[in-house]
């Protein structure tokens, strides 16, 4: 299985960088939406606040990880992003991200 990202254990700079696209390759516009990543870690899921970087064409968030964050292995999440409306999109639309943590 091929990681979306990358990062080691233990590392306190690993900043996330994920385009949001969703399933025909359109980029959602972020103006004043919220994006939040979910986490499907071992210990069971846990969602962060991310940060948009640019918000249209294409919709780029990022995301600094946490140690917590960075449990050795591979870590499926997705972007769960909040509209101003209240509607609720996940990217991708089907599957999850693949984040790859090496040992420390």
């Amino acid at each position: 299985m091929a990681a979306d990202e990358y990062a080691r254990a233990g590392d306190t700079a690993t900043n996330i960088q994920i385009t949001l696209t969703d399933g025909s390759g359109q980029s959602p516009d972020l103006t004043g939406a919220t994006v939040q990543i979910v986490f499907h870690l071992p210990t069971g899921t846990v969602t962060r606040s991310a940060n948009v970087v640019t918000p249209t064409n294409p919709a780029v968030v990022a995301y600094l990880l946490t140690t917590a964050d960075e449990i050795p292995g591979n870590i499926p999440f997705h972007c769960l992003v909040t509209f101003p409306g209240g509607g609720k999109q996940s990217f991708p639309d089907s599957g999850e991200l693949i984040l790859q943590v090496a040992p420390q």
